[in-house]
């Protein structure tokens, strides 16, 4: 599950790196910033904002 989860923020990573050129590093972030600008919906973006956390709770 966390490899799978990690996979999904890594491949947003690198969505976000080619389209606003610029790295980001929080799991939260990369979650909300593809519904700000449009990529995926703002309904997406919140589930995959509570995915990031339920990430870092696995983790930690």
């Amino acid at each position: 599950m966390r490899r799978s989860l990690e996979a999904i923020f890594d491949i947003g990573r690198h969505v976000i790196a080619k389209s606003a050129g610029k790295p980001v590093v929080e799991y939260k972030e990369i979650a909300s910033l593809p519904g700000k600008r449009g990529i995926i919906t703002m309904e997406h973006a919140e589930r995959l904002r509570l995915m990031a956390g339920y990430r870092n709770r696995l983790v930690h």
